[in-house]
C-alpha cells in the first residue's frame, strides 16, 4: 500500500529553498505547497475566508500541491502564517526552519489549522503549552494572538470558518483544514471534504496509479503490473532500459498495449470470450508479467471479433516473396535473400515489420519467433470464457510462426505444440501478458 506524500523528506531544506525562490517567482507558490490569499485584503481581521467569508462568500481549503500538502485556508497570508497557514515558513528569522514551541515563531505544525505559538509556555490563554489552539479560541498572527470567539457560529476577526462547535469537521480552531472546503455564505460554516480523486482533482498520483479519496486526504496505489509509492509508478524491470525496439530501434521495448476484451471464434468453431488484458507490443526482452494464454494470443492476432486471417488483416496473403516479407519475418527472408536461404542475419530486431502490426498494436504476432503459451496442447472446447488448458499433457501450445518457417505458420489460427522441457531452439521465445484490473 502506498500513500500520498505529506511532507518533503528534507522539509527544512526544501521549505527554505521554496521561500527563497518566492522572492523571484511569486507565481510559483503552488509548486512548493504554499498558497497566498487570492486578494491582498484576505488577511485583514474580520474579512473571513479566501472569498470574503464575512460578506457571504466561501472559504476554501484550496487544492493539493505537487508535494502532497494541503493548501492554506483563505485567512492566513504566507508572511504572517497564522493557524491554517503553510506547512513550513522560514521568513520569521527562524534559522533552522524547525517548530520550537514557545519561541513566538509560527513554523511547521504550528502554522497548520489548530496550531499556534504565542511566545510563552503557558496554557489558558488560547494557545496551550504544546502550541495547540485551545477550545473556543482562534489564534492569528506572529506571534499568535488568541481571542475567545471560535465556536459561536459567527465569522469573527481572524477566522476562516466557524462551524459552531469544536469538532474536527473540516473547520479546526476556526481555520479550514487541508483537504476541506468551507462555505461561509450561510453561518455557521458548512465544511465538506474535497475529493482530490475526482476528475480534475488536485492529486499527485501517478497516471499508472489508482487514487482513493479519504477524509481530508487521499491515497495513491500503483496499479497491477506497476511498482512504486503511488506518486511514482514504474515497471521495475524496465527502469533505465534503453529504447531499442521497433523499426528504427527507438521504441520502448516494454510497451504493453491494452487488448480490449470480447468474443471471437477461436480455431475453427470455438466461441471464446476474453476479458480485457495487456499484451507486450514486442516479444520478450525483459520478463515482467505472466505468460499469455492461448485464447488471449489468438484473440489479439485475429483482431477480436474481426477474425482476421493474419494479424494485419486478410490481405495480402503470404506467398514467400520479399513483398510479403515486409509484413512478417518468415521463410528465412529477413536478410533480404531468397526464401529458404537461412542464415543468422535472418534473425531481426523485434518490431522490424511495422506493416504487420495487429489491431491492438502488437508486432511480430506472425513470424520472427514462435511464442510459448501457458496452455497445454489439446482439443479446443465448443465454447469457453477466459479459458486456458492447464491440465498437463505432452506439450505446450506454440503460436505465431518463426523466421525460418513457411507462409502457413503465419495464419492467426496456426497452433502447433511442443515440449517445453526439451524444445530449446533459436526459433522459439515468449511474450508476456498482464490481466487488467
Amino acid at each position: 500500500m502506498s500513500t500520498r506524500a505529506t511532507r518533503s523528506p528534507h522539509p527544512q531544506r526544501s521549505a527554505c529553498l521554496a521561500l527563497a525562490l518566492l522572492a523571484l517567482c511569486a507565481g510559483c507558490n503552488a509548486i512548493f505547497g504554499i498558497e497566498q490569499p487570492e486578494h491582498a485584503n484576505d488577511a485583514v481581521p474580520g474579512n473571513g475566508g479566501a472569498n470574503g467569508g464575512a460578506n457571504g462568500g466561501a472559504s476554501a481549503a484550496g487544492s493539493l500541491a505537487a508535494g502532497g500538502k494541503g493548501a492554506v485556508s483563505g485567512s492566513a497570508a504566507v508572511a504572517t502564517a497564522g493557524a491554517g497557514g503553510s506547512d513550513f515558513n522560514c521568513d520569521q528569522a527562524e534559522p533552522t526552519c524547525e517548530a520550537n514551541c514557545g519561541d513566538g515563531l509560527v513554523v511547521g505544525p504550528e502554522a497548520m489549522a489548530g496550531g499556534c505559538d504565542d511566545g510563552d509556555p503557558d496554557s489558558g490563554d488560547g494557545c496551550s503549552n504544546v502550541c495547540k489552539v485551545e477550545p473556543d479560541y482562534v489564534c492569528t498572527g506572529v506571534p499568535s494572538k488568541c481571542a475567545k470567539t471560535c465556536g459561536n457560529g459567527k465569522l469573527d476577526a481572524g477566522e476562516g470558518c466557524d462551524s459552531g462547535d469544536a469538532a474536527s469537521d473540516g473547520c479546526t480552531a476556526c481555520q479550514v483544514e487541508a483537504g476541506y472546503s468551507c462555505d461561509n455564505s450561510k453561518l455557521p460554516s458548512r465544511c465538506v471534504d474535497v475529493d482530490e480523486c475526482a476528475a480534475g482533482g488536485a492529486n499527485d498520483c501517478d497516471p499508472n496509479a489508482d487514487c482513493t479519496n479519504k477524509p481530508g486526504s487521499f491515497v495513491c496505489k500503483c496499479k497491477a503490473g506497476f511498482a512504486g509509492d503511488g506518486v511514482s509508478c514504474g515497471q521495475p524491470s524496465c527502469v533505465g532500459l534503453d529504447k531499442g525496439c521497433g523499426t528504427n530501434g527507438d521504441d520502448d521495448c516494454c510497451a504493453a498495449p491494452t487488448v480490449t476484451g470480447g468474443t471471437f471464434t477461436m480455431g475453427d468453431a470455438t466461441s471464446a470470450t476474453i476479458a480485457t488484458f495487456a499484451l507486450d507490443k514486442y516479444e520478450v526482452t525483459v520478463g515482467r508479467f505472466r505468460n499469455f494464454v492461448n485464447a488471449e494470443w489468438e484473440y489479439a492476432a485475429k483482431g477480436g471479433k474481426e477474425n482476421r486471417a493474419y494479424p494485419w488483416g486478410d490481405t495480402p496473403v503470404p506467398e514467400g516473396t520479399l513483398a510479403t516479407a515486409s509484413y512478417a519475418n518468415y521463410d528465412c527472408m529477413g536478410d533480404g535473400s531468397a526464401r529458404g536461404v537461412c542464415a543468422f542475419a535472418d534473425v531481426l530486431r523485434v518490431g522490424k515489420q511495422p506493416m504487420g502490426v495487429g489491431k491492438y498494436l502488437q508486432l511480430d504476432l506472425a513470424g520472427s519467433i514462435m511464442e510459448w503459451a501457458l496452455d497445454w496442447y489439446g482439443t479446443l472446447p465448443a465454447s469457453c470464457n477466459n479459458c486456458a488448458n492447464i491440465v498437463p499433457g505432452t506439450g505446450r501450445v506454440l503460436r505465431g510462426g518463426s523466421w525460418n518457417l513457411g507462409a502457413p505458420s503465419l495464419a492467426s489460427d496456426y497452433r502447433p505444440g511442443g515440449n517445453a522441457a526439451v524444445s530449446h531452439s533459436p526459433y522459439i521465445g515468449v511474450r508476456c501478458a498482464r490481466s487488467s484490473h
